[in-house]
């Protein structure tokens, strides 16, 4: 994984919106004490104690701490993933049982098989806890691109219940109950088709991308969709992109001159083009550019509300 190396000319949305409070959206109330997901139980905190999670962002990526019994680790935001998982060497330390059953995860350019945990359980302070039928898997291949320790992965078995409010000036995220927070600042609403994916368009031709928190670019088009689009732009440069299980491929970047996500214009976009699963569909776009945005990602209600961090401008900007 890697984040771009600049960001997007963004023109469209200077004469929209000024800037955002930092504490730019709150829910209408706290989620219930206790919300059951299948085969996990999610037990928020008490209201009094409820509030947001510091994150950081390590080139793109979104970490915070959680607690597996006792002990404290690093955790990965990602809604891509379908279900939370927590590293095996983590599992295997606090006592978890692993069973027989195993389950594939679908990451961009394949799968990886996991392990169910019967009795897995991993706090998020000062929010919640998640306990039931987690996975595991061996994280140690993502460590080493990544650049630091990963102990679990925080899915969207959790993560598509309920609207996540994303304070990046904060550097902070908190779930709230879907369909009941709004930014106290202008915003724009984005619809997702199901279960995250947005519409967009190059070129007149219209594509939807799925919205992933794990990805850390800007954004990747599928490889059919890019010759389907007939665009003949020569590669900035190819970088070598690496899956979860330690595999890499060569993937190039290009530069679309211009890509439209209904009112937001973008301009000299920079995009990956790589093979990818079916269900992300056209493509992805990640924290290289969402992070430019405090947003709320409410898959379960079916929208993106994005507010901008800062006035933007028609000028090309260097990434920090």
């Amino acid at each position: 994984m890697r984040i771009m190396s600049f960001l997007p000319y963004i023109a469209s949305l200077g004469v929209l919106m000024g800037t955002p409070a930092t504490a730019f959206a709150q829910a209408e109330s706290a989620p219930d004490s206790s919300a059951e997901n299948g085969r996990i139980t999610i037990q928020f905190v008490g209201k009094d104690q409820y509030g947001a999670t510091p994150v950081e962002i390590h080139n793109g990526t979104i970490f915070f701490k959680a607690v597996v019994a006792n002990r404290d680790i690093w955790m990965v935001l990602d809604n891509g993933a379908s279900n939370t998982i927590l590293d095996e060497a983590v599992a295997k330390q606090a006592g978890y049982r692993t069973t027989a059953s195993t389950m594939s995860f679908k990451t961009m350019q394949g799968e990886i098989v996991g392990h169910r945990l019967d009795d897995g359980a991993v706090t998020i302070p000062p929010q919640f806890s998640v306990a039931g039928n987690l996975f595991t898997f061996d994280l140690s291949e993502m460590e080493k691109f990544l650049g630091r320790p990963i102990g679990g992965i925080l899915g969207a078995d959790v993560l598509s219940r309920f609207a996540l409010i994303f304070d990046t000036d904060g550097q902070r995220f908190t779930l709230a109950p879907s369909g009941k927070v709004t930014p106290r600042e202008a915003h724009i609403v984005f619809p997702l088709v199901k279960p995250a994916k947005i519409a967009a368009k190059v070129s007149n031709q219209s594509l939807l991308l799925s919205v992933d928190l794990g990805y850390n670019g800007q954004a990747a088009i599928r490889d059919t969709t890019w010759h389907r689009l007939g665009l003949t732009t020569e590669p900035l440069r190819k970088e070598e992109r690496y899956g979860a299980d330690g595999s890499s491929r060569t993937t190039p970047t290009v530069v679309i001159s211009e890509m439209s996500f209904g009112p937001l214009q973008v301009r000299d976009f920079p995009a990956e083009i790589s093979e990818m699963n079916d269900e992300l569909g056209d493509g992805v776009i990640g924290m290289g550019l969402l992070n430019r945005f405090n947003f709320i990602l409410d898959i379960s209600a079916g929208k993106l509300l994005l507010t901008p961090r800062q006035p933007l401008t028609s000028a090309r900007e260097a990434s920090p």
